[in-house]
């Protein structure tokens, strides 16, 4: 761990109340899994992936087989 983030993480610690420090970490953790996801997308086999869905989609509304909603 670079000093930097060791200092703001022991900052952290001594002035926030555990209610902030839980707050603190949720964020923290929402932004790794973003980056984490991004790395997934942009990857190429990501791209392949994204790509194969996207037709597969084009081609079902092409022949119909849709329906609205679903997302429940």
């Amino acid at each position: 761990m670079v000093d930097e983030l060791r200092q703001v993480f022991e900052q952290a610690q001594q002035q926030l109340s555990e209610d902030a420090q839980r707050h603190l970490a949720a964020q923290i953790e929402a932004w790794l899994d973003e980056q984490e996801w991004d790395a997934i997308v942009s990857s190429p086999q990501g791209q392949e992936t994204l790509e194969r869905l996207a037709a597969e989609a084009r081609a079902d509304i092409a022949l119909g087989d849709v329906e609205d909603g679903g997302w429940e």
